[in-house]
């Protein structure tokens, strides 16, 4: 729900960029937002693509830039995705090149292992075997900022640990 709502605030038409088998892209189109979806090309991916939105998913080979003309879509949505690119650079560099004015980033918040670690806890996606990159907020900043002029962070994700709360992602609101 946490992940539908930041989505829902963006203008369309929107590019989710990441977008698995298109749940997202189904919600958004089903509630009369224009949203398309760019995901990789890899077998699990193709069986797995939601029948009623495969037609406004484009499958790529990972390599940037896209098949897309600069400023197809008002905004991007890139949800859980750029922990697991190698070059995450790359990635915002294109997502910039993709969005006409804004764009949303949620990625595992880094930041919380501290918190957990004192209970002997750390979330489990934080530290998933397919991630690349860990962001906290500086870093994230750090990343976007070449990209974006405008850039504020919140976090989704609430998790209680015992007396402590965290949260699992970090979210960026961007603007052009």
């Amino acid at each position: 729900p946490e992940v539908l709502a930041l989505a829902r605030m963006l203008p369309g038409p929107i590019l989710d960029f990441g977008c698995g088998s298109g749940a997202l892209i189904a919600e958004l189109r089903n509630s009369g937002t224009e949203a398309r979806g760019i995901e990789l090309d890899i077998p699990e991916i193709r069986r797995s693509l939601k029948s009623d939105v495969k037609f406004a998913i484009t499958l790529y080979n990972g390599k940037f830039p896209l098949n897309l003309p600069a400023r197809a879509f008002k905004s991007v949505f890139c949800s859980e995705v750029l922990e697991h690119i190698p070059d995450a650079r790359s990635a915002v560099k294109e997502i910039s090149r993709l969005a006409s004015e804004q764009a949303i980033f949620t990625v595992p918040d880094i930041s919380a292992i501290p918190t957990g670690f004192r209970h002997s806890l750390v979330p489990w996606h934080l530290l998933e075997g397919t991630h690349v990159n860990f962001f906290n907020q500086t870093s994230l900043h750090q990343l976007l900022r070449s990209f974006f002029g405008k850039i504020e962070f919140g976090r989704i994700g609430a998790c209680a640990i015992n007396d402590s709360q965290v949260f699992t992602s970090l979210v960026a609101f961007c603007r052009k």
